[in-house]
């Protein structure tokens, strides 16, 4: 069994930190991953094996995890590692979340029922992502879902319950592997997992995201008692628990919770648009995540000798017919292109769209066409709540939607748009990564009149461009830090920019945060701007600036995830947390418990996120639509947050 703390413990990649959590099976860490230098949540399981039967659970258990590490989803989350420990430990890493799990937000009571919706829409969306990849969960539970800070669900624990089950199917029989509250009666009669055994525990985590309360519940009868109703008896009704629920929501519970599997909902899709429609929510088909590439999915057939014959006669034919539905395609569905009037500004009000204009771009997507948003990177918090946003602002419009990660690889963004564009993508939401590498792709995309919305300020002609207002936030920036200088400084400091150094919009944010600073601190140095967009970024420029023997004071970083990463480098260097002040932009979870505690971090500058979500969504509506709108659209930012702002807001 498990020590009593393994906080310390090295286990390949991770160190363990703090012990967050522990389950009957598991314990959860905080561990730092060392090679990425980043924190994350890591699970350990005892594993159960005779030593003779190591080599056959070591083969199983990679088949498993590998397939279950492959799932990328945006409400799915990500294992970052796994493996076996000579310890006889199984363990899994994944992304370390903020918000507490779906369990936790239950404590005080059901949840509002269009809230309990989106979540379980998110849920319902991932476990489809799951089923069709061959995945099943087996043990879901409302302990399982992990949230963020904006209250946004995902799916973890994925293969724990398999992991278990390997390590106790190998040498016993007749283990129940599920939380008995959760489990579908085929499983508790001996039957095997399947996706219908699942969308049985989907049915109980609504009853309970419904009513406060899972159908069937311990009592001082024990488990077995429990384990008999999910077998024998029925669910109470939901109305009877909570009346404001509506009937037909009720009739999807029930459904999902029937004792023969050949009754219930076909699948978490099925269950989750027929959730939308008995309230009258439109929701758009099955959000995906970003392409997978696989070798050998293609075989070529032979071709059959009477086929060979009539080659050329039937490729003619086939042909004319294509060439046929093409010119009455495009004579229906031909998109008019959109009148973009370059150097002019709007607001979200002049883009908002009209119900014409919705209409027309559901009928341009079509039934096979999304809109594809290309991310920067979803190891970005922000950005990452920001495909969750623009997922839930599409829904809203009925429009398909998918997202794809190019994990700040240039050179990967240009494949995610390729192959989205392959794939029949309509339009593109982009956070471009370069100013200059992406050029010829665009030009592609214009050619193709496949409406653009850039989440900043890219320089082409094409698309609409959204962006915060730089300058400003660079100001705030730099006030806040020009009169921390002089205070704490007495007027001299040495200040490290960090930004994206291949684009104008960090330049703007680093232009207006320098020149505030040297407005109220003159005799203030200002350093070389360094590249520190993302996370690892900053940290490697600021981990190698103190390996030269640097003097930084200050380090005013154009995001978030730059200031964190220059945190990860300042605490792996020992240095007081009190001797370098890092000030930040987007007002991310993480970094307000940084600004509380006093740990480097002393402000951020928040970004109204949600409404670029929205104008991004709206702007390609508008282009879908060949409607007139403005080229460039700018959302405010908020005030500065420090540590006295959080204060006041607790003591309200």
């Amino acid at each position: 069994m498990f020590a009593s703390n393994l906080s310390g413990k090295r286990i390949g990649d991770f160190i363990l930190e703090d012990r967050i959590g522990r389950g009957g099976m598991a314990v959860v860490y905080r561990a730092l991953q060392v090679s990425v230098n980043r924190h994350v949540a890591m699970k350990i399981v005892p594993v159960d094996v005779e030593d003779e039967q190591h080599d056959e659970f070591n083969a199983r258990f990679e088949l498993e995890i590998r397939l279950i590490a492959s799932l990328e989803h945006i409400h799915i989350l990500p294992v970052y590692g796994y493996g076996i420990t000579e310890d006889e430990y199984a363990y899994l890493a994944m992304r370390l979340m903020r918000g507490g799990t779906l369990a936790d937000a239950l404590r005080n009571g059901p949840l509002p029922l269009e809230r309990a919706i989106a979540v379980f829409s998110q849920i319902g969306r991932a476990l489809q992502h799951a089923h069709e990849r061959g995945v099943i969960h087996r043990d879901l539970k409302p302990s399982n879902i992990l949230l963020d800070e904006a209250g946004n669900a995902y799916l973890s624990d994925f293969g724990l319950a398999k992991v278990i089950d390997l390590s106790l199917d190998i040498t016993k029989s007749g283990n129940l592997v599920g939380t008995p509250a959760y489990v579908a009666p085929e499983l508790v009669r001996g039957e095997p997992a399947t996706a219908s055994s699942d969308i049985y525990s989907l049915g109980v985590i609504l009853f309970h995201i419904l009513t406060g309360r899972a159908p069937f519940e311990q009592s001082e009868s024990g488990v077995l008692a429990l384990l008999y109703k999910q077998v024998e008896q029925d669910p109470p009704s939901v109305r009877d628990i909570n009346p404001d629920i509506p009937a037909a929501v009720e009739a999807v519970v029930m459904r999902a919770l029937r004792k023969n599997p050949q009754e219930r909902c076909d699948s978490a899709e099925t269950m989750v648009r027929d959730l939308n429609a008995a309230v009258g929510r439109k929701i758009s088909t099955m959000s995906h995540s970003a392409v997978q590439f696989t070798s050998g999915s293609l075989i070529a057939a032979p071709i059959p000798v009477w086929l060979r014959q009539w080659w050329w006669a039937i490729v003619l034919v086939i042909a004319i017919l294509m060439l046929g539905g093409v010119i009455i395609s495009r004579a229906s569905r031909s998109p008019q292109p959109a009148t973009i009037l370059r150097g002019e500004y709007g607001t979200i009000d002049t883009v908002t769209p009209t119900e014409d204009e919705i209409q027309t771009a559901r009928e341009q997507i079509g039934d096979s066409g999304f809109i594809a948003y290309v991310a920067c990177t979803l190891e970005d918090n922000s950005q990452l709540r920001r495909g969750v946003e623009i997922e839930q602002i599409a829904d809203e419009f009925d429009l398909d939607y998918r997202i794809y990660d190019s994990q700040s690889d240039m050179y990967l963004q240009i494949t995610h748009i390729n192959r989205a564009q392959m794939d029949g993508a309509k339009a593109f939401i982009i956070c471009p990564l370069s100013t200059g590498a992406l050029d010829q792709t665009i030009d592609s995309l214009a050619s193709a009149r496949i409406p653009v919305v850039f989440t900043t300020l890219y320089p082409d002609p094409y698309g609409i461009k959204l962006d915060s207002d730089n300058y400003d936030i660079g100001q705030q920036m730099g006030n806040f830090a020009g009169q921390m200088i002089l205070d704490k400084w007495g007027g001299r400091a040495a200040v490290l920019p960090l930004g994206n150094l291949d684009f104008p919009a960090s330049d703007l944010r680093l232009d207006g945060a320098e020149a505030a600073i040297l407005a109220l601190a003159p005799e203030t140095t200002i350093l070389p701007r360094q590249q520190g967009l993302t996370r690892e970024e900053a940290y490697r420029t600021v981990h190698r600036l103190l390996e030269q023997g640097s003097e930084v004071n200050l380090i005013a970083a154009v995001n978030d995830a730059g200031a964190t990463g220059a945190v990860d480098a300042l605490r792996e260097a020992g240095i007081s947390p009190n001797a370098v002040d890092i000030i930040g932009v987007n007002a991310e979870g993480s970094i307000l418990d940084l600004i509380r505690t006093g740990e480097y971090v002393r402000g951020t500058v928040p970004v109204q996120r949600e409404q670029l979500s929205r104008l991004a969504v709206y702007g390609v509506i508008k282009q879908l639509a060949g409607a007139v709108t403005p080229e460039l659209y700018t959302y405010p930012a908020g005030d500065i947050i420090t540590a006295e702002t959080l204060a006041l807001q607790s003591s309200d």
